[in-house]
């Protein structure tokens, strides 16, 4: 028989319009894995940025993070510009369970076309 540990998935997402009180309502979501030491993987986009290599995000977002024992496991920006660098959001709190992260460097490109 097989055995396995329960696992908490999370997929969040904050639009830049939010405002400050998604914090609140992100970490009370956590707490419930968090008290029972479930293994859980954070799946967002929360607008992490890197500037010039310095990276800018909430620092309160960073805290929890910190607090709650949360590593991100993507390290290199996944979507660059002329000007800034972003990077997907994956969080684990068990990181040594996560053998690789693949974020695959291609995108769709649609193009269309006037016909006369």
């Amino acid at each position: 028989m097989f055995y396995s540990k329960p696992i908490s998935l999370c997929y969040a997402y904050r639009p830049p319009s939010s405002k400050v009180e998604w914090l609140n309502l992100f970490s009370e979501g956590l707490d419930k894995p968090f008290n029972e030491n479930k293994e859980t993987v954070i799946r967002s986009i929360f607008l992490t940025v890197i500037y010039l290599n310095y990276v800018y995000n909430s620092n309160s977002w960073l805290q929890l993070m910190e607090s709650m024992k949360f590593t991100q496991l993507v390290k290199c920006p996944t979507r660059t510009t002329e000007y800034s660098s972003t990077l997907i959001d994956v969080f684990t709190n068990i990181p040594g369970n996560i053998i690789e992260i693949n974020i695959p460097s291609y995108a769709l490109l649609v193009t269309t076309s006037q016909l006369p």
